[in-house]
C-alpha cells in the first residue's frame, strides 16, 4: 500500500506544472514611443507535455503623467525548444486579457477584458535565472501596436534566439563544413551546428 501511494504521489508530482518567477526590467513601446516600466515579475510554468504557460500579471502601461491598467496576459501551450545555453519560447495566439488583481485597482479599471480577443505574438529565451522576451500586441480597436520588452534583449537576440556559447566549440554549417573554430560575433546570420546542436544567429 505504501509503495502504491508513493508511486501515485510521484505520478501526481510529474503532472503538476513547475512554476518559476522571473523579475526583469520591462519597457513598453506604443506605436514606436518607448517608456521604461521598471522591474516586473513574470511567471513561467513548465508543463509535463514540454510546453509552458507564460504569465505577465497586472500589466500596466505607465508614463510620467498617467497609467493605464491593461490586465494579466496569460499564454497557454507556449512552444519550448531547447537550445544551447537555454530554451527558446514562442507562440502566436488570440487571447482575452484577464483583469489583474493589483491592490487598489478595481476590476472595472482593467482595459484588457473590454477589448475582447487580441492577437499576441511572444518570442523569448529563458535560462534557470534569466528571461528575455518580446510581446507584440495588436490593439486594432485602439489603433495601437504595443511592444513589451522583458529583460535584456537585442533585436537579433529575441527574434533569432541567440544565446551565449562557449568560445571553445567549433562551428559547422548545415552541410557539415567547419566555418569557425569557435563561436564569435563575426559569424553571419544563419543556422549553425555547435556541439551537435542547431543554433540560430
Amino acid at each position: 500500500m505504501k509503495k502504491f501511494l508513493l508511486s501515485l504521489s510521484l505520478c501526481f508530482m510529474a503532472m503538476v506544472a513547475v512554476a518559476q518567477t522571473y523579475t526583469e526590467d520591462l519597457s513598453v513601446s506604443i506605436n514606436g514611443n518607448k517608456t521604461e516600466q521598471g522591474k516586473k515579475d513574470i511567471q513561467v510554468e513548465r508543463n509535463a507535455d514540454g510546453t509552458c504557460t507564460f504569465i505577465l500579471p497586472n500589466f500596466i502601461m505607465a508614463d510620467e503623467t498617467s497609467e493605464v491598467p491593461v490586465g494579466t496576459i496569460r499564454l497557454e501551450n507556449v512552444t519550448v525548444k531547447s537550445l544551447y545555453g537555454g530554451d527558446s519560447i514562442a507562440t502566436k495566439q488570440n487571447i482575452t486579457i484577464q483583469p489583474g488583481d493589483k491592490e487598489g485597482t478595481q476590476p472595472s479599471d482593467w482595459m484588457g477584458p473590454m477589448l475582447g480577443e487580441v492577437p499576441i505574438d511572444l518570442k523569448g529565451m529563458m535560462t534557470n535565472d534569466q528571461l528575455s522576451a518580446k510581446i507584440d500586441i495588436d490593439f486594432v480597436a485602439l489603433g495601437m501596436v504595443i511592444e513589451v520588452t522583458i529583460g535584456e534583449t537585442t533585436e537579433t537576440g529575441i527574434d533569432q534566439a541567440v544565446t551565449t556559447r562557449p568560445a571553445s566549440s567549433a562551428v559547422y554549417n548545415l552541410n557539415g563544413v567547419r566555418v569557425a573554430n569557435n563561436w564569435n560575433n563575426n559569424l553571419p546570420k544563419g543556422v549553425y551546428v555547435v556541439n551537435g546542436k542547431k543554433v540560430i544567429k
